[in-house]
């Protein structure tokens, strides 16, 4: 809530119980009695060339309410706050009997709460609200604005049968090259040369033996 909004010193839309049974709804569709104890909805209105307090049912007080977009510069202020609508502002307008005058956002949202609470309304139930630009009427109802995104996930491609391919062997360049056979290490065994009873000469000569040796004198 801004701060001028909460240092105004006089509310301009109350709601409160009547004091009396004298009081009648300045509505010109109804201008019914409020009975003592019924709650009202006190506006200051301009009537017989001076400002004057008026009563209204709340739910008469309700009918005249609406909201729109300034068109233009130069018209007018909020009631409540006193500050000057600019072009392309968000505005209530109240139009109950001769009550006229219009609020801000934020000096709506404080003073109509009450009203609204004791008819059962929500804000989004004020006139002309369907019209409002998205930002303006989530700023006001309090509501999230809804935004467009453009979804990055690719689109699913449909299931395609899959396709057997059958791999040809690659060809291959060039002489191929030949193994070496793997040789078996066999070892070749010489046959076994049979010994007749004589023995073989040896290659060394024989140490003579000592028979047959004589000795000289």
């Amino acid at each position: 809530m801004s701060d001028e909004v909460e240092k105004a010193k006089e509310r301009c839309v109350e709601i409160a119980s009547a004091q009396t049974n004298r009081s009648r709804c300045k509505e010109c569709s109804c201008l019914g009695p409020i009975e003592k104890g019924e709650l009202r909805v006190t506006v200051p209105m301009f009537a017989q060339g001076r400002t004057i307090s008026a009563h209204f049912h709340p739910a008469c007080f309700f009918g005249g309410l609406s909201v729109e977009t300034v068109a233009r510069g130069n018209a007018g202020a909020c009631k409540h706050t006193k500050r000057k609508f600019e072009k392309g502002d968000f505005r209530v307008r109240i139009s109950s009997g001769n009550a006229k005058f219009g609020l801000g956002m934020e000096a709506a949202k404080l003073l109509l709460s009450p009203v609204l609470q004791a008819v059962g309304k929500r804000r989004a139930d004020i006139a002309g609200m369907g019209e409002m630009d998205a930002e303006m009427r989530a700023a006001f109802i309090g509501e999230t604005a809804s935004v467009k995104t453009t979804s990055t996930t690719p689109k699913e491609k449909p299931d395609v049968p899959a396709v057997k391919t059958t791999s040809k062997p690659k060809a291959t360049t060039g002489t191929p090259k030949s193994k070496a056979p793997t040789s078996a290490t066999t070892s070749t065994k010489k046959p076994a040369t049979k010994v007749s009873g004589k023995a073989l000469p040896s290659a060394a000569k024989a140490t003579p033996s000592k028979k047959g040796v004589k000795k000289t004198a």
